[in-house]
């Protein structure tokens, strides 16, 4: 009965007239509508966490590049040029006039300072070790902004960032949603003034959010006057259950469905008024071992739950052709100026290979199998599907399913976003099932943000000196070539020290309606909505 509710909800819906500011009545026609599993959980970039603020984040504000997606070279956006000193410590970034935010305001360097500011502001300690940002955990900025020092006008037209350290994929962080540019705020009075009004100056303006849907309307005066969207309203609606998001998609109630369930893809191929989209993506998901507390603490036992999992039947039972086995924290396709970081043959194939024998020496080894009762472990995940995770329960009955040969018991704690990000930051986790969808295309996104010791996205909570020192070295050296070096002593070690269990690469695809055309996609992931055609229009 409720999900018979909802639909009939979903299907009144598109009809029902809605109102914003700009007093324009929303239409099926001047709609596009997204369904996903799960809402958004914050709308201010600089707190953005998960796919779907990230996603609805990169339509209302812009950064101060973007990625050619083509050639992968960093181009001009929000600035129209920048420049550094020899040691790339001091870069000036000239910005682009006369842009304004979606109230009118100006957009000038002050407001570039500000959003980078009030994030170096809101991390650094204030006298209780916790930051000054209201709820926001600033996660992206402490993972990959930490290098930053001090960022000023220099002028009206003109920014000035000073780093601590050289960061050689500093251009093309910049891309990324956590540093897009706001309206500035009093960060004090009102930290969460851009959650509860986002106002940024991208193609789509805030029109209202609730946990079922977030609604934009089109930026009429968007300053790149040739990728204003041809439609009035984009909503991301909520559809928690995958068959039901696939029949809105089939019933015309959205037309972009995410989180399609593997097996549906024929029918989908098949269907007159329907299409499959697949989306090139840099992704891993892995189990990240609680390197913290026993029994993960000890390397042998890591080893041991490595040879525990038959990675094989769980890629084709859960991923069904739309995803191939992960033996790094990255794909191999992911290289830095055409030269591989790794390769599948070498060096990383010799990954640990599933054994009940070896497995079980391994835990014997490591002092966890040693015939003193029951052995209990909890897995935590997300519970809803994601683009990288299709089937979130069936992996974690997998993983139950291998440990059992064991004789170990394995608690399965399926819960919200938000709740399993507080259980695993809290550390309450043996194991979590994570994925992670690249947000550059560079190693640095993955070897530092996931795993360094310093970030507040390290799962496993891995602490190496030794592998911090390397991809620290691989993210501050000057030629590709020595980056490269670096990087291949972290995965390495990241091999012998077995942090993770990884899992997969993922296939992403969406399911979309046949009356829109030209989806397109940023480097990060994220879709250009507002370059979609519509069919009619």
């Amino acid at each position: 009965m409720k999900w018979s509710a909802l639909l009939l909800t979903l299907l009144i819906l598109p009809s029902c007239s809605e109102k914003s500011g700009e007093s324009i009545t929303r239409t099926k026609e001047n709609t596009v509508v997204v369904g996903w599993s799960k809402g958004v959980v914050t709308l201010d970039p600089a707190c953005a966490d998960g796919f779907e603020s990230a996603e609805v984040a990169s339509h209302i504000y812009e950064g101060l590049v973007s990625i050619n997606v083509k050639t992968g070279d960093p181009v001009p956006h929000l600035a129209t040029s920048w420049r550094s000193d020899i040691g790339g410590l001091v870069w000036d970034f000239a910005i682009r006039k006369g842009i304004r935010f979606h109230d009118g305001t100006p957009l000038d360097a002050e407001a570039v300072a500000f959003s980078f500011q009030r994030q170096i502001d809101a991390t650094q300690s204030n006298g209780t070790d916790k930051p000054i940002g209201g709820t926001c955990s600033f996660n992206y900025w402490n993972a990959y902004f930490g290098m930053i020092k001090s960022v000023r006008a220099i002028d009206k037209w003109n920014v000035r960032f000073k780093l601590k350290h050289r960061y050689s994929p500093f251009l093309y962080s910049l891309e990324l949603f956590s540093v897009a540019i706001v309206k500035p705020f009093d960060p004090i009075k009102d930290p969460q003034a851009r959650e509860k009004l986002p106002i940024g100056t991208g193609p789509f303006k805030f029109v209202s959010n609730n946990e079922e849907r977030t609604v934009l309307i089109r930026n009429d005066t968007y300053w790149k006057k040739e990728d204003r969207a041809e439609f009035q309203y984009l909503e991301f609606r909520t559809i928690p259950d995958s068959s039901q998001r696939l029949l809105a998609l089939k019933g015309g109630t959205i037309d972009i469905a995410h989180q399609v369930d593997p097996d549906k893809l024929l029918m989908l191929n098949l269907h007159p008024f329907l299409n499959i989209k697949f989306i090139k993506s840099v992704n891993v998901v892995y189990v990240a071992l609680n390197t913290r507390i026993k029994p993960f603490s000890i390397k042998q036992n890591r080893i041991g739950a490595n040879h525990a999992l038959n990675r094989d039947k769980i890629i084709k039972l859960v991923y069904q052709g739309l995803g191939e086995v992960g033996n790094a924290p990255f794909p191999p396709f992911l290289t830095m100026g055409g030269k591989p970081i790794y390769t599948k043959n070498a060096p990383l194939d010799t990954w640990y290979k599933y054994s009940r024998t070896l497995a079980r020496q391994m835990l014997e080894e490591g002092g966890y199998l040693d015939g003193k009762g029951n052995k209990q472990l909890k897995l935590y995940l997300i519970r809803a599907p994601r683009n990288t995770l299709p089937a979130p329960l069936l992996m974690a009955n997998l993983i139950k399913n291998d440990f059992a040969r064991l004789g170990i018991d394995v608690q399965i704690f399926a819960l919200p976003y938000n709740e399993y990000k507080a259980a695993i930051r809290n550390g309450k986790h043996h194991m979590a099932i994570h994925a992670w969808i690249g947000d550059m295309w560079d190693p640095d996104n993955f070897l530092y943000g996931l795993l360094h010791s310093n970030t507040g996205t390290n799962y496993a909570n891995f602490n190496n000196r030794e592998y911090d020192k390397y991809v620290e070295k691989g993210r501050s050296e000057i030629k590709q070539i020595d980056r490269i070096i670096n990087y291949r002593k972290a995965l390495q070690m990241l091999k012998d020290e077995a942090p993770w269990v990884p899992l997969a690469f993922a296939k992403m695809v969406i399911g979309h309606s046949s009356r829109i055309s030209n989806i397109v996609h940023s480097s990060s992931t994220t879709s250009r909505l507002n370059k979609l055609k519509i069919k009619g229009q």
